[in-house]
């Protein structure tokens, strides 16, 4: 059973880009591709469709690799962008790779061109499976922050309640202890007040 394979082709070439097609078809890919050669065209393709991989011609009449890769850069797909050209210099080539072209392919030797996919295919897989991870780590550490967020609170919540009972009860005990020597007091008073009167009442 064939690989399914979302490939855009960037290419101005027609004859070119059935080449690549049926080096892709013999590799064991069940195709759904387009072709583009403007800038214009290639934006659109991204936006219409998801893709597995960018091919790309380095020259052509109004486009170029760099510029197609540019493109792609700015769209924020993490794509594998692969650069098949029939002319193109050490120098340009290193440039593009730096630039973050996966690889580059010349079309005399297109027997590179399917292991190329499947290397960056996998390379794409193990980046987002990395990303995920990332992702995944980045939401429990945020969970695991408002976890202890939550736990201090409750905490704070607790030693402030024991403290208000603390107080609650000593200043119940205050007034128990004020209460009974306020009582002791009224009652000291009141047998000063009654040991006058019997003396009073003696003198008469």
């Amino acid at each position: 059973m064939n690989k399914p394979l979302r490939v855009l082709i960037v290419e101005d070439t027609e004859d070119d880009a059935l080449l690549l097609l049926r080096e892709l078809r013999r590799g064991g890919y069940d195709l759904t591709f387009d072709r583009v050669d403007t800038p214009e065209a290639m934006k659109a393709a991204l936006q219409q469709r998801p893709w597995d991989v960018v091919i790309s011609d380095h020259n052509m009449p109004h486009f170029n690799s760099t510029a197609a890769l540019n493109l792609l850069q700015g769209s924020r797909l993490d794509l594998p962008f692969i650069i098949v050209s029939g002319n193109i210099g050490e120098e340009v080539a290193v440039a593009a790779m730096k630039a973050g072209a996966h690889d580059y392919i010349l079309k005399n030797n297109l027997s590179r061109l399917v292991p190329a996919i499947e290397r960056e295919l996998r390379e794409a897989d193990n980046r987002r499976l990395r990303k995920q991870a990332d992702s995944d780590l980045r939401e429990s550490n945020r969970q695991l922050a408002r976890a202890l967020t939550e736990l201090r609170e409750s905490q704070q919540q607790v030693v402030q309640q024991e403290r208000l009972s603390a107080l609650g009860q000593m200043a119940s005990g205050v007034a128990t202890i004020s209460t009974t020597r306020w009582r002791k007091f009224w009652g000291s008073m009141n047998c000063c007040s009654l040991r006058r009167k019997n003396y009073r009442t003696r003198r008469r």
